[in-house]
């Protein structure tokens, strides 16, 4: 994408003022949109991000009971 943005930007001489960087920045980034492709596991990202989560949740509470034994 970065490099998309890059080579559609160079065409720009004279940089008016922040809208216009942000709306080719914009167009730069839609053309770059149309090369991406899905992912093969897309389907199964939000199980991956709910196992993310519940991961998180029993490292904060051991975390947690960790500092509470130091503490005492």
């Amino acid at each position: 994408m970065n490099g998309t943005v890059r080579r559609v930007c160079r065409n720009v001489k004279r940089w008016q003022d922040a809208a216009m960087a942000l709306r080719w920045t914009a167009a730069a980034m839609l053309e770059a949109a149309k090369g991406f492709r899905r992912l093969k596991a897309h389907k199964q990202l939000p199980s991956l991000r709910r196992a993310l989560a519940a991961h998180q949740d029993r490292n904060a509470i051991n975390h947690d009971l960790e500092q509470q034994a130091v503490a005492a």
